[in-house]
């Protein structure tokens, strides 16, 4: 991976998980690596119509991560290329930051079809 695409990936990181504000000294994007996952989820973004990775029962899938990942299909597939179960436990990528960035990592350099937010 080269420079270019290094600032790339920590400019993205750094926006999806910024706590500033517009108001904040040198902008709202200034004050990035702040949360790990979504503050105030409207949904609990499970997908029933999605049978190879199906809710878990009592589980939510909003974003966490330092690029966050919604769906639980989205979970599973990232889950799936990191050999971690996401799937039952997203509450992994809030409590480990290793984690997250592997996460954020193994997003950034794979493919992704459509539906990945």
């Amino acid at each position: 991976m080269g420079m270019k695409a290094v600032a790339a990936f920590l400019g993205h990181v750094g926006a999806k998980t910024s706590c500033g504000y517009s108001g904040a000294t040198n902008g709202s994007l200034a004050w990035g690596l702040c949360y790990n996952h979504e503050l105030s989820p409207s949904q609990s973004y499970c997908d029933d119509s999605n049978e190879l990775y199906r809710c878990a029962e009592g589980v939510e899938y909003y974003g966490r991560g330092a690029l966050p990942v919604y769906w639980n299909y989205n979970y599973g597939i990232v889950g799936k290329g990191i050999k971690r179960d996401l799937l039952n436990h997203p509450e992994l990528l809030e409590q480990n930051a290793t984690l997250a960035f592997e996460e954020a990592i193994w997003r950034w350099m794979t493919p992704m079809k459509r539906r990945q937010p």
